[in-house]
């Protein structure tokens, strides 16, 4: 059809974009080469948010450090590490994650070109914990995490050799075995019950709804057939590791150790939030790409559950055979009216 034409095209186009040949950056002394990264890295045309003083501080040392020492500059992304149970794509990624990587590297390419040594995305995931808390089965994690990589490694080979992409599991990655993180994750969740428990009833319920949204009931066991105090438990305890997971120490080196920027969908007080693509700001793993025809543009949405359910009848899904993209990205889910 014309339409999977026009995406063909329209995708074609935004690819080759990320290729962009390397601009040579001899003509930037170092402080011009520092305030040019910087300008770049907190570009309004990405940026949803405004940055914390700190956090630019932070970044301006960084960025110095790696032009002096002629090191990559690294970004951190810290993700769930799997795919929300409830959507049309589990297990698989697909055009949510397309749509993310294609927008970050787009922020970071003109980076990439002003620094030599180049600029690393890397993606820190939370995948070793998610079939305990969220009661999925470990084949589905190895089912995401490898299409993810299939992925990354499409991208990779669109982009200049100095600006790549990566993903950092917590085991084997930060930890060598399952039992090294547990001893360390047994540590963070008896901090993080204190925290909780300092907490009132109703800001506990507060936080209950997102375990529910995440937690699959009818999954690896049947958690649907408990009794509702022991859901609650369940919802309590899967609250707790979600929480957990970022406070173990080998993770908050990784965070902490300013050898990278972190940047995030959504705003935290030490990150620089682009949100998922230019119209979302959805958590990639926990929706849906969905690309809005806006003539004579293409504007590409990752959609939590609610919404796409809401507009799903609306959509057009348009197969496409473009040379080198994982199968998974077939078929797309296209929409003829604003979102």
């Amino acid at each position: 059809s014309s339409l999977a034409t026009d995406i063909t095209l329209y995708l074609e186009q935004s690819l080759a974009a990320l290729g962009g040949n390397n601009i040579s950056s001899s003509k930037f002394n170092k402080l011009d080469a520092e305030d040019a990264l910087m300008q770049h890295i907190t570009n309004k045309r990405f940026r949803k948010w405004r940055v914390h003083d700190q956090t630019i501080e932070k970044a301006r040392e960084l960025v110095g450090r790696s032009i002096e020492e002629k090191l990559a500059l690294r970004f951190t992304y810290n993700f769930g590490g799997y795919k929300l149970w409830s959507l049309p794509n589990f297990p698989h990624a697909g055009w949510e994650e397309f749509f993310m990587l294609q927008h970050y590297l787009s922020y970071l390419l003109p980076i990439a070109q002003l620094h030599p040594p180049g600029v690393v995305l890397d993606f820190l995931s939370n995948d070793v914990i998610i079939a305990d808390i969220n009661n999925v089965d470990d084949s589905y994690q190895h089912q995401y995490l490898n299409a993810f990589q299939q992925l990354i490694d499409f991208f990779n080979r669109q982009t200049p050799d100095n600006l790549s992409v990566q993903i950092t599991r917590m085991v084997p990655d930060l930890y060598p075995d399952r039992a090294s993180f547990d001893t360390d994750f047994e540590v963070a969740k008896a901090k993080v019950r204190a925290k909780l428990e300092a907490l009132s009833d109703e800001q506990i319920q507060a936080k209950l709804p997102k375990s529910n949204f995440n937690i699959c009931w009818e999954g690896r066991e049947p958690w649907h057939e408990l009794p509702e105090e022991a859901k609650t438990k369940r919802m309590y305890e899967s609250l707790l590791g979600a929480e957990a997971v970022g406070e173990v120490s080998r993770r908050q080196q990784f965070d902490k150790g300013w050898q990278s920027i972190r940047v995030f969908s959504t705003p935290f007080s030490t990150n620089i939030a682009i949100g998922t693509t230019k119209a979302s700001i959805t958590k990639f793993w926990t929706g849906t790409g969905v690309l809005e025809q806006r003539d004579p543009q293409f504007v590409p949405h990752v959609l939590p559950p609610k919404r796409f359910q809401s507009v799903q009848e609306k959509l057009v899904e348009v197969n496409l055979s473009m040379e080198g993209l994982p199968p998974v990205l077939s078929t797309l889910w296209v929409s003829q009216e604003k979102l």
